[in-house]
């Protein structure tokens, strides 16, 4: 067994879903860059920029400690989402993913990348916040109509 998966075994859900968000968003970023460049490759500078906008992006679903497809799927299940009526969790759902977490980092994902390509910061930056939003809404919005499954030995609640 890795040496990684017993340390991560002790992470919380949010925090894997974190760090599985981010190093995708890495690998992702990285890619786009490589693709757009004259030789194919990355420079270590453009690198460092992947990197570290993976990092970001991670914090930002860290920070955020909302229930999103990623801590679902990191173990988070739906626990604590229990209580609250279905328009609630679609409401909150669609706001936390949309506003808070994909708007932002689809913003500073492109800000990255711009750097890393030597173009204007700010290019594109607006569009890729708007479409990040949008997206995180619906995916958001999404899981919070999926009513959650309830805990053993709590009786089936999340029908609201």
């Amino acid at each position: 067994m890795p040496k990684a998966v017993p340390l991560l075994s002790r992470w919380s859900p949010l925090a894997r879903g974190a760090a599985g968000e981010g190093t995708i968003s890495a690998g992702h970023g990285a890619e786009h860059v490589r693709q757009q460049t004259d030789t194919g490759l990355l420079t270590p500078e453009q690198a460092a920029l992947s990197a570290g906008s993976g990092f970001v992006t991670g914090a930002i679903t860290h920070g955020s400690g909302s229930l999103d497809i990623d801590t679902a799927l990191a173990g988070g299940g739906l626990a604590g989402q229990t209580t609250k009526g279905r328009a609630r969790r679609i409401a909150e759902g669609a706001l936390m993913e949309g506003l808070l977490e994909e708007a932002p980092q689809s913003a500073q994902e492109q800000a990255a990348q711009n750097l890393a390509l030597g173009k204007p910061v700010g290019k594109g930056v607006p569009a890729a916040a708007t479409a990040g939003g949008v997206v995180g809404f619906a995916l958001g919005g999404g899981l919070g109509l999926v009513a959650p499954r309830e805990q053993a030995g709590n009786p089936a609640a999340g029908s609201g």
